[in-house]
């Protein structure tokens, strides 16, 4: 291994202009490609602890480079100049372009070496234990009815009428949950948040970083989502297809809305590849549907239809009455959807771990870990985790637009 590690720090320093270039082009290309970013990212942890160190011969090299680099400048200084003006102005130009491009390599050195130590930091940093992590919460998605529910993810919000709908770059964000302070422990966040009221969240359609939290203390009335709004950035795959089918354009999907549970926890729920065995056996017997039955006819959509379409619309109708699905169709999808909400469940007040490397080291109140999620049918990143976070002083003087956002990988 030591060998191997060894070999790739010959190659570090490329790796990591690469890694840089494919977050960049994963991030700001047309259209957004969050894995090439995520894979850009694993080539940059790679390449920072692999990057040359005192004693390689690469850092070495570099070393070298700069103090001739620097013995060169001081030379230069005490050096008598001769009169510029005696000089042609392409001899001058010339001289100019190659102080610029001596200035520019070094000024790169520095941007590489401070990027790895940024990189290496984040590595060897250990969160300690907070005051903020008391009240630690699992929110469960609810799968069935709930009437009246106080704390949703899905759906639509209850904004009061003088709280416009949150706007990006011009687009209505994508709602993601409404909590009830009341539904969570009395210590939640250490005590620092809000004792009432609602914390509502919302994601930018198209704007990386952009997360916005907002706080009320009165219900408002159901709020349907504005003319324009786009939220097909987070559509899993599949849900282009079923759109489709429907006749419908992606940007019209709305997730569905689902009552949460609230139980304080010390852990953070199990992922599916935790429990793949449990997962594989409850889609066995969904996949073993017959869905030409005629209970699904009024399930089906287009010529040929699947059993992830099938599924998808019997779980609008089962969420708005459970009794409108037959028995035995119900017996097999509500225990692949009780299944899903056990790895889906959201979390808030947790610890912030490595799967959060960058924001591990500034140490944040976390508002809110949402993972993708198949009932919901939006997906952050590759299948992975939100994190919504906050400095603590932030918190404590209720500055919700200092609120940022993560995607683990």
């Amino acid at each position: 291994m030591q060998r191997i590690i060894y070999l790739l720090s010959f190659v570090s320093p490329f790796l990591l202009f690469a890694s840089v270039l494919m977050m960049a082009i994963g991030v700001k290309g047309d259209p957004i490609n969050l894995a090439l970013a995520g894979y850009g990212l694993l080539v940059m942890l790679v390449s920072a602890v692999t990057f040359p160190r005192a004693g390689h011969p690469l850092f070495e090299a570099f070393a070298n480079a700069k103090t001739r680099l620097e013995d060169r400048e001081t030379a230069k200084a005490m050096t008598p100049q001769p009169d510029i003006k005696a000089k042609r102005h392409g001899e001058r130009a010339k001289t100019l372009d190659k102080e610029t491009k001596e200035i520019d390599e070094e000024t790169g050195l520095d941007m590489l070496r401070n990027l790895v130590d940024v990189n290496v930091a984040a590595l060897n940093f250990e969160a300690k234990p907070q005051a903020y992590h008391q009240g630690w919460s699992r929110l469960d998605l609810v799968v069935g009815h709930v009437d009246a529910p106080t704390s949703w993810i899905g759906g639509v919000p209850e904004l009061p009428d003088d709280i416009a709908w949150p706007v990006t770059d011009g687009k209505a964000a994508m709602f993601l949950a409404q909590i009830a302070i009341t539904d969570l422990p009395k210590n939640i966040f250490g005590g620092l948040g809000p004792k009432s009221g609602w914390l509502l969240f919302f994601l930018a359609p198209g704007d990386w970083g952009g997360i916005q939290v907002i706080h009320i203390e009165q219900r408002g009335a159901p709020r349907d989502y504005p003319n324009g709004a786009v939220i097909e950035k987070y559509l899993p795959y599949g849900m282009s297809d079923f759109m489709q089918a429907q006749g419908l354009p992606n940007d019209a999907y709305r997730p569905p809305k689902f009552a949460l549970t609230v139980t304080p926890t010390h852990a953070n729920p199990p992922s599916i590849f935790q429990r793949l065995k449990e997962r594989d056996e409850v889609w066995d017997t969904y996949r073993a549907l017959d869905i030409s039955d005629p209970e699904f006819e009024r399930f089906a959509v287009g010529q040929s239809p699947t059993h992830f379409q099938v599924q998808k619309l019997a779980l609008d109708a089962f969420l708005t009455n459970p009794g409108a699905l037959a028995p035995s169709i119900r017996e097999v999808l509500e225990r692949v959807w009780t299944f899903e909400a056990s790895v889906e469940a959201a979390t808030m007040g947790s610890p912030v771990n490595d799967e959060f490397v960058y924001d591990v080291a500034e140490e944040p109140v976390a508002l809110l870990r949402l993972p993708s999620s198949n009932l919901l049918s939006w997906a952050f990143g590759d299948a992975s985790v939100l994190g919504v976070f906050i400095a603590p002083d932030d918190l404590t003087a209720r500055r919700w637009d200092k609120a940022w956002f993560s995607i683990a990988d």
